[in-house]
């Protein structure tokens, strides 16, 4: 029970605002013909600091999203992730683009054939303050590869993704991720409440790093240069 005396405190609400009609909305489109609309209809959004094939910012996270899963362009993380990043996941927070990467190849090892991905955007901001996405997915895929899980089980998958990201200058510098790691697991044919006591122990020898600052690899790793091939 509470004092009536006692004020109640009280939360500000933050609500971001956005111009829908800046953007090519998704609407029923899958991520192939979103990136190839008719270009007499394609919106232009400023995006100053941003490679020019990216129209406008759902446009970017469409694109990079379609690139770095379905087309397994890994180095596009260099081009469109931080150096420092910061990703904030379920089991544990992670520090670098590094990171990233390495995340993203076990990803696609356990799930080679990952497909979907792309369901909606929500977005806020400009290229000057920088700009606020919320990307929802559903993918389906296969568990080919061994993973955190355990060993390979052949088993058909589906599960969906919450990314949410603050992006400035072509770079994602924030990441929010969330999955419905429960209704995976189980999909898996495992038990979710053995797997959550397994992550527990794995993750606290972890938990220095996480207090006490950034991986090495967040503060002073940096992209490898462009190889550019011999024409011989």
């Amino acid at each position: 029970t509470m004092n009536a005396s006692q004020p109640v405190k009280k939360t500000p609400n933050f609500i971001f605002y956005a111009d829908a009609e800046d953007v090519n909305m998704l609407d029923t489109k899958d991520d192939y013909d979103y990136i190839n609309i008719e270009e007499t209809v394609q919106k232009k959004q400023r995006m100053n600091g941003f490679d020019p094939e990216y129209n406008n910012i759902v446009d970017y996270i469409v694109k990079i999203t379609r690139q770095i899963w379905k087309e397994k362009d890994i180095g596009l993380i260099y081009d469109t992730y931080s150096t420092s990043i910061s990703v904030h996941k379920g089991l544990i927070n992670s520090h670098g683009v590094n990171e990233v990467i390495s995340g993203t190849l076990q990803t696609l090892h356990a799930f080679p054939d990952r497909k979907g991905l792309g369901w909606s955007v929500i977005w806020s901001g400009d290229d000057e303050a920088g700009f606020f996405t919320s990307h929802r997915g559903r993918s389906v895929a296969t568990n080919l590869g061994d993973s955190l899980y355990g060993p390979a089980t052949g088993k058909k998958v589906m599960f969906r993704t919450s990314a949410d990201c603050m992006i400035l200058n072509n770079k994602i510098y924030e990441e929010w991720l969330v999955m419905d790691t429960y209704h995976l697991v189980l999909q898996l044919g495992l038990d979710p409440v053995e797997f959550a006591k397994k992550m527990a122990k794995s993750t606290q020898k972890l938990a220095p790093a996480i207090q006490f600052g950034f991986k090495e690899t967040a503060e002073t790793g940096l992209p490898p240069k462009l190889f550019t091939p011999s024409s011989d």
